[in-house]
């Protein structure tokens, strides 16, 4: 069972991601970075979420995409044909296996996905330069040992172990 200071903890972190997704909402619908440069694309979260998605991965299966973001393939799919439309997305059947649809962000579209990229990281920039670099290195060092943790759970999932190590069916 969780303890009050454990679940107070939780109330704080949760707090403050979503206080801090607000501020990126903020920024991104306002469309301007620091130096008042948009993105220049009409995308919403979802969509914008899906290309970052994308755009980091170099290249995704459709179906890993519908994973990624826990949605359904026909759901991701829809969302991936009206980036298609709109350019920002591309769709090509895999030639190895013509079962798999393998998404990559269009070249086009590098300038647009690129400055959507400075206003988020414009955002974060913002809040470091305000809390200082002794409390910015710090996040960072927690943010890390915490990406580790996740990753090592995501990695115990796939290989079908769970998070005590006990193979899940």
């Amino acid at each position: 069972m969780t303890d009050e200071t454990t679940l107070d903890q939780a109330r704080l972190i949760h707090r403050s991601l979503m206080v801090f997704r607000k501020r990126m909402v903020a920024r991104h619908l306002s469309g301007a970075d620091q130096r008042g440069q948009g993105c220049g694309c009409d995308l919403t979260l979802a969509q914008m979420n899906m290309v970052m998605l994308v755009h980091e991965h170099g290249q995704m299966t459709l179906k890993d995409l519908a994973e990624a973001l826990r949605v359904s393939p026909p759901s991701a799919s829809a969302m991936v044909d009206r980036l298609v439309e709109t350019g920002v997305l591309t769709r090509e059947q895999n030639r190895a296996d013509r079962r798999e649809v393998i998404i990559r962000t269009a070249a086009s579209a590098a300038t647009d996905i690129q400055a959507a990229e400075r206003q988020a990281l414009g955002a974060i920039v913002e809040v470091l330069e305000k809390l200082g670099s002794g409390y910015a290195k710090a996040w960072c060092d927690i943010q890390c040992h915490v990406m580790r943790v996740l990753e090592e759970e995501f990695a115990a999932k796939r290989s079908g172990r769970d998070s005590s190590g006990e193979v899940t069916l």
